[in-house]
C-alpha cells in the first residue's frame, strides 16, 4: 500500500522513511513520538468501508485505508479523506462517475461494512414489529463500547442516552428502533443500548419515559431496514453514512466523517471550517475510489472495488 518495505524497530527510528500504525490506537503513541523525534511522517492504517462478512480479527478486511495526514474518524485534525472530498466536490461529473460502483454495491447489491445478515425468516419477524408507516419509525444506531471512532468524534459523554432523549422529543409517538452493533450482538464488545442505557434515557426525559422503544438485535440487511424507517440518528457509525446513501435524513450526534458537509443535521460541533459543502457523490467517490485500497476476500490480491464487492456478495 505504501511502496515501502516493512521493517520492525523497537527502540529507534534510525534508517526508516516513515512510521506506521493502526489508526489512533494507544499502541501508536510511542511510534508516533519516535517518528516525530526523527522527523519522520506517520502513516495511519485502518479497516476500509466494505470490510468483511463478519466483524473481528479472524476475518481479513476486503479494504484498508491509508492516511498520511490523520485518520478519517478523528475530527480533532484534518485527514487525507477530507482533502479528497474537497477535490471531488470541485469536479461533480467525475465524482458521480467514480461514486457509481460503490453506490450500486450498497443500493443494488445490499453491501454494508459487515455482510453476514440474519436469515429471511428472522429478518421478516424483526421487521414485522415496526409500524407500516415509515415516518412512524426512528432508527437509532448503536456503536461498540471503546470504538476508536467514538473516542475521536468529539466530547460524547452520554451521547447515546441523549440520542434516545432527542429522538423521543423530536418525534413524540414514533417508535424508536435501536439498532445494535454487530460486534455487540456477536458478544465481542458491549454496546450502549443495554437496559441501563435505556433506563438512563427514560429517567432523563418525560418524552423518553413515554416512548415506545424496540431493540433490533438480528443483523438486518441495511436496505431492508432503511426502507422501513423515516429518519436515522447516529453518533459516528458508518451505518449513518449508509442511511444517507439509502435516502434517509440523518441526525449526527458526533463529528462523523460524513458530518459537516451539508448532508446531515449536525447536533455536535463539526469541523465545517475544514470541510464545506459536498454532494453525496463527492463524499462517496473520495471514500471508496480514492481513500480505500481493495483486496480480494479470498485470494488477498489487490483488486478493484467491483471485484471485492462481487466476491463479498457471492460468499455464503
Amino acid at each position: 500500500m505504501t511502496g515501502l518495505a516493512p521493517v520492525r524497530r523497537r527502540l529507534s527510528a534510525a534508517g526508516l522513511s516513515a512510521v506506521g500504525g493502526w489508526g489512533r490506537r494507544p499502541s501508536t503513541q510511542a511510534p508516533r513520538a519516535a517518528g516525530a523525534r526523527a522527523g519522520l511522517p506517520f502513516i495511519a492504517f485502518e479497516d476500509g468501508f466494505f470490510r468483511s462478512m463478519d466483524p473481528g480479527a479472524p476475518e481479513a478486511p476486503a479494504s484498508y485505508v491509508l492516511d498520511r495526514t490523520g485518520i478519517y474518524y478523528d475530527a480533532s485534525g484534518p485527514s487525507d479523506l477530507e482533502a479528497q472530498v474537497r477535490a471531488r466536490a470541485a469536479a461533480p461529473a467525475a465524482a458521480a462517475a467514480a461514486a457509481a460502483p460503490a453506490l450500486h454495491a450498497m443500493r443494488a447489491l445490499g453491501l454494508s461494512k459487515y455482510n453476514r445478515f440474519a436469515d429471511a425468516a428472522a429478518e421478516a419477524e424483526a421487521l414485522r414489529q415496526l409500524p407500516a408507516a415509515r415516518q412512524d419509525v426512528v432508527l437509532l444506531i448503536d456503536q461498540a463500547r471503546g470504538d476508536a471512532s467514538l473516542q475521536a468524534a468529539g466530547p460524547l459523554a452520554d451521547a447515546f442516552r441523549d440520542m434516545i432523549v432527542r429522538a423521543a422529543e423530536a418525534a413524540p409517538g414514533a417508535l424508536l428502533a435501536l439498532k445494535t452493533h454487530p460486534e455487540a450482538a456477536a458478544g465481542l464488545r458491549g454496546g450502549h443500548f443495554d437496559d441501563a442505557g435505556i433506563a438512563a434515557a427514560r429517567a432523563a426525559s418525560p418524552a423518553a419515559a413515554k416512548a415506545t422503544i424496540l431493540r433490533l438485535t438480528p443483523r438486518l440487511r441495511p436496505a431492508a431496514l432503511f426502507a422501513r424507517v423515516g429518519r436515522a440518528h447516529a453518533v459516528s457509525s458508518f451505518l449513518g453514512y449508509e442511511a444517507l446513501v439509502h435516502g434517509l435524513p440523518v441526525t449526527c450526534h458526533g463529528a462523523a466523517f460524513y458530518a459537516g458537509w451539508g448532508l446531515t443535521e449536525d447536533l455536535a460541533p463539526t469541523p465545517v471550517h475544514r470541510r464545506g459543502a459536498a454532494s453525496l457523490e463527492a463524499l462517496t467517490a473520495a471514500a471508496f475510489a480514492d481513500y480505500c485500497r481493495w483486496f480480494h476476500p479470498s485470494t488477498r490480491a489487490p483488486c478493484t472495488l467491483q471485484e471485492a464487492a462481487e466476491a463479498l456478495t457471492a460468499r455464503p
